[in-house]
């Protein structure tokens, strides 16, 4: 598996994916079932396999601000996974490539569209 750190590490070999996005902190039977299915996609369709993750992940993110904003000292997330026992579980996988994200106010403040359209369709050429 191919790690990708950032939408401006992807190159054009990276294109023509299925695709699947999460956190995957802790990779959970919801997760597996995910994962098993993207595989399966890409290899029938012969496309490449791929997971879309974040970090922090997006709760921290919000967490974190919300508390250095209120000064609401004490409040944490217990994380299941640290990113690189997330990205060790994924690489046990038989997936292609994982892109992973850095959650901060911009793409907090992406809207759903503009996200579809930068790392899905011109990112990645998702096909699922």
């Amino acid at each position: 598996m191919e790690l990708i750190r950032g939408l401006h590490n992807l190159r054009e070999h990276h294109r023509g994916c299925a695709v699947t996005i999460g956190n995957f902190d802790g990779i959970h039977r919801g997760h597996q079932h995910l994962i098993e299915t993207v595989c399966q996609r890409a290899k029938a369709d012969g496309l490449r396999s791929c997971v879309v993750s974040f970090e922090p992940l997006p709760v921290e993110y919000f967490v974190t601000r919300s508390t250095a904003q209120t000064a609401n000292k004490g409040k944490s997330i217990t994380r299941l996974t640290s990113t690189r026992e997330k990205i060790t579980a994924l690489g046990a996988w038989p997936l292609d490539q994982l892109l992973l994200l850095q959650f901060n106010s911009a793409l907090a403040q992406t809207r759903a569209d503009d996200f579809i359209r930068q790392v899905l369709t011109d990112g990645l050429d998702s096909q699922y």
